[in-house]
C-alpha cells in the first residue's frame, strides 16, 4: 500500500492490514490513514493500492481533510469573541457551532458543549492562557 505513490504530510498510514495479502473475492481488509495537520487548511493527497488484477494493476485512492482550529466556530483560522458567542449559542441550544462539527466548540473535551467552553474560547481570544482541547 502506498509504495509507488506514498502519502505526503500531514497524511500517513497509521495501520495497514492489507499489504502483502491476497484477498479472496468479496473479502476486505483495512487501511487506516491518519491526518495530523500543523495548521488550519484543506489537505488532499492520493496513494496507490496494488492489485493482481491485470485489468486494474493499481487502484488510486484519494484522501482529504479540512483542519479547523479548536474553538474556531466560524472557520476563519483564528479564535475570536465571535467564536465564543457561537459556542455559547451552541451550549444553550440556539446555535449549531457555526455549522461545523460540535467537537470544534467542545474545547474542554467534555461530553457536550457548555457555557464553560464559551468562557474558555473567550479567554483564549483575549490572550489569557487557556488550553483548548478539542477531541476531534
Amino acid at each position: 500500500i502506498a509504495s509507488a505513490d506514498p502519502l505526503d504530510p500531514p497524511f500517513s498510514i497509521a495501520a495497514d492490514d492489507c499489504s502483502n495479502q491476497t484477498l479472496a473475492k468479496e473479502a476486505s481488509c483495512t487501511v487506516t490513514v491518519r491526518c495530523a495537520p500543523g495548521a488550519t487548511s484543506t489537505f488532499g493527497d492520493t496513494f496507490d493500492i496494488p492489485s493482481d488484477d491485470p485489468a486494474n494493476p493499481v487502484v488510486t485512492f484519494a484522501v482529504g481533510a479540512h483542519a479547523v482550529l479548536c474553538g474556531d466556530a466560524n472557520d476563519d483560522a483564528r479564535v475570536t469573541a465571535t467564536d465564543a458567542l457561537a459556542v455559547l449559542k451552541t451550549a444553550v441550544g440556539s446555535g449549531d457551532c457555526g455549522g461545523l462539527d460540535t467537537c470544534i466548540c467542545n474545547v474542554d473535551a467534555a461530553s457536550n458543549v457548555t457555557a464553560t467552553d464559551a468562557l474558555m474560547v473567550l479567554k483564549n481570544a483575549v490572550g489569557q492562557p487557556v488550553a483548548l482541547n478539542c477531541a476531534c
